[in-house]
């Protein structure tokens, strides 16, 4: 959720991470990074996508079963939009202030960083406060419970949002992203005096401790994901991105290890997507026989706590698109490019407003009625009236982008 000035210079720089293209391999669909760009497209890409899930799965919470959610699978495939936003969000952070500490210093970008946590502190508090109102004070149906919203004490409500104690209508995820950035100054610092190993090796002992002593790491925030499990995704994410020079570099001396890799990643997605197809169909037995996985495979589910069978999921998924998006690019991009990256350009202007087309969506008469086939068409036109606001830049001068 980086602004759009801060993220200018993620294409140059991620133009030589671990995910990109290895030298010496041509490829006829491959994404080639255009010298006088300033983006990674993939990225945008990647993150239009996530939103895309997201807002057709936020609506699927209370509407019928349609022929789109064989794309999203609803939210229950073994990585989700959130998971994916959160990673991607960590990786350009890590990219781009990796180039602001090196031109203008740590102290500079640590205020770039506070300065845009402020401002999507105030907008989850202002969308927390708007989604409130309308549970109280409106008939229209929302996507969250209007219990969680009853007014009873409006000062306890208010102290409650600024101190981030509490949050409505999806506005946690925000919150969450707040208090993440809080710790990426110190992050950096570490990470610019040698210590990444240390960052990742405290990050994932939290993240272990946590699986099994959840509530000594309960924090007083509202979020829908435990805090201590999630900042494993970004973190790791942030020591990547920065370090992509790195990685870049350990491939390039490797030869064509980065397309055995890219095949690895690849075979093990498709088994991936393969398990879930006979996990929803019952064909798990059929493949394992008298071997039980249910528990392992109830695992890749959990969310929350991300358990290690998740967050294996979560790495092979998510390179397997971020690779896809580098083979295929040329095929990939005029088809969905023009839905897509517009949208993941401006991340936090596209999830806010997602949360408002949501209640519009859900309040059109009629529409949760129509038959499945149309009902799937109808889900497509929420995204387009998405991409409508950010071409059209409805309220951009109010909503951070």
């Amino acid at each position: 959720m980086l602004s759009a000035k801060e993220s200018n210079l993620q294409g140059k720089l991620a133009g030589a991470t671990a995910v990109t293209t290895a030298k010496g391999v041509r490829w006829r669909w491959k994404y080639e990074t255009a010298v006088a760009s300033s983006r990674d497209l993939r990225l945008d890409f990647l993150r239009g996508l996530s939103l895309f899930v997201m807002l057709m799965d936020h609506i699927g919470v209370f509407g019928p079963d349609s022929w789109v959610y064989f794309l999203t699978a609803r939210g229950e495939f073994y990585i989700s939009a959130a998971e994916g936003f959160v990673i991607i969000s960590g990786f350009i952070l890590g990219i781009v202030y990796f180039k602001v500490i090196e031109k203008e210093g740590l102290r500079v970008a640590s205020t770039k960083i506070l300065k845009r946590a402020l401002k999507i502190y105030w907008l989850a508090v202002g969308l927390t406060l708007f989604f409130v109102l309308l549970a109280n004070y409106s008939p229209l149906q929302l996507w969250a419970d209007r219990q969680w919203s009853q007014i009873t004490d409006p000062i306890d409500l208010l102290l409650g949002t600024l101190t981030m104690r509490f949050a409505y209508h999806g506005s946690s995820i925000l919150f969450m992203y707040v208090l993440f950035l809080a710790i990426s100054p110190l992050i950096l610092f570490l990470l610019q005096e040698g210590k990444a190993k240390h960052v990742l090796i405290v990050s994932w002992v939290i993240w272990f401790a946590n699986m099994y002593y959840p509530s000594n790491f309960s924090l007083p925030f509202a979020s829908n994901f435990p805090l201590a499990s999630w900042q494993a995704l970004f973190v790791t994410a942030m020591v990547m991105g920065y370090h992509r020079q790195a990685i870049a570099n350990f491939f390039s001396a490797k030869g064509n290890l980065y397309r055995y890799y890219s095949m690895a990643i690849g075979a093990m997605s498709v088994m991936l997507v393969s398990l879930y197809i006979a996990e929803i169909n019952g064909g798990v037995e059929t493949i394992f026989g008298s071997i039980d996985v249910h528990f392992y495979i109830a695992d890749m589910h959990d969310k929350a706590l991300l358990p290690p069978e998740r967050i294996f999921a979560i790495f092979v998924i998510f390179q397997g698109l971020f690779l896809a998006a580098t083979w295929l690019w040329k095929l990939l991009q005029p088809v969905l490019g023009w839905l897509l990256i517009p949208i993941g350009e401006v991340s936090l202007y596209s999830f806010a407003m997602h949360l408002v087309i949501i209640v519009i969506f859900y309040n059109i008469p009629g529409v949760r009625d129509l038959p499945y086939f149309f009902y799937g068409f109808a889900l497509l036109a929420s995204v387009l009236l998405l991409w409508g606001m950010v071409k059209t830049k409805f309220l951009f001068s109010i909503i951070p982008h």
